[in-house]
């Protein structure tokens, strides 16, 4: 369980890492005074670079989310199938109990009538 828990608080923080470079990005192209790369003749190298870190950076950070997503869904069939598996056992023995039970009832039933 705590590795499900895991799996998905870092899912948690790659979803909050992406929306902040996301809110960095949209900083950047939105921030008056700031030139637009694309509307420049001459992009600097150092635009450029940065531009391409940035899209790797969201590339990478997709692949982590859907890693990790993967791996937190996976984790969580298989806690699923193992509860199904409880739930199994614990229903076999409650009506092994039951049957027993059901039994010993009437079995004293049965004492109570045979003797006056």
């Amino acid at each position: 369980m705590t590795s499900a828990l895991e799996r998905f608080q870092a899912l948690t923080k790659a979803a909050q890492e992406r929306a902040s470079v996301a809110d960095a990005i949209g900083r950047h192209e939105s921030a008056p005074g700031v030139p637009d790369p694309d509307a420049q003749d001459g992009s600097s190298e150092t635009d450029l670079k940065l531009r391409k870190e940035i899209e790797q950076a969201r590339a990478d950070l997709a692949v982590r989310i859907e890693q990790t997503r993967c791996a937190v869904k996976t984790e969580l069939e298989g806690l699923r199938g193992q509860a199904r598996t409880e739930v199994e056992q614990m229903r076999d023995e409650a009506k092994a109990e039951v049957e027993q039970l059901r039994g010993e009832v009437t079995t004293a039933i049965e004492r109570g009538h045979s003797t006056p």
